[in-house]
This record gives C-alpha cells, sequence and structure tokens, in this order.
C-alpha cells in the first residue's frame, strides 16, 4: 500500500512532491520484503504475492524518483523557470 501511495503522488507531480514520495516507497519496499520473510518463515501462510507487489513498486517508485531528480536537477541547472512551464502547459491544454 505504501508503495503505491508513493506512485500515487510521485507521478501525477511530475516528479516535483519525490522528497514526499520516495520515503514512502523505500517504507514500501522494507514492508514487503519483511511480509516476504514472514511468509517465507512460516508465521503466515497468506499475502506473499501483496508484500511481493508492495516489494516490486516500492523498487520502481525509487528508481522513478532517482530518475526524477536527475532531470529535475539537469532541468533547473540549465535554467527551467517553473512559473514559465506552467504557462506553457496551459497554452498547449487549451
Amino acid at each position: 500500500m505504501l508503495s503505491v501511495v508513493a506512485l500515487l503522488i510521485l507521478l501525477p507531480s511530475f516528479g516535483l512532491l519525490l522528497p514526499v514520495s520516495l520515503p514512502f516507497s523505500i517504507a514500501g519496499w522494507v514492508t514487503g520484503n519483511i511480509g516476504r520473510r514472514q511468509v517465507t518463515q512460516g508465521y503466515t501462510k497468506v499475502g506473499d504475492g501483496i508484500a511481493h507487489a508492495g516489494v516490486v513498486l516500492g523498487i520502481v517508485g525509487v528508481v522513478l524518483a532517482l530518475v526524477a531528480a536527475v532531470v529535475w536537477g539537469i532541468l533547473f541547472s540549465a535554467g527551467l523557470d517553473l512559473e514559465e512551464f506552467r504557462r506553457n502547459l496551459e497554452q498547449r491544454s487549451r
């Protein structure tokens, strides 16, 4: 669930909210691993599929957040103005 929340934060924001989504992705990855370990050790018999999905989505969220950080870093160092970017997006949507 944490990994899904992370992706729901990261994707609509075009990666700008990565400081918020990255901890959720990491937490989803970690708790997914804990859940898979509990199934493997026999503490529970259900939930391995959901735990595996949490691990996979957590990894995807971390990778996407890191890619977004690199891309936004390059754009900002190249002189991107967010206000101008917003105006351009609004003009294209009309």
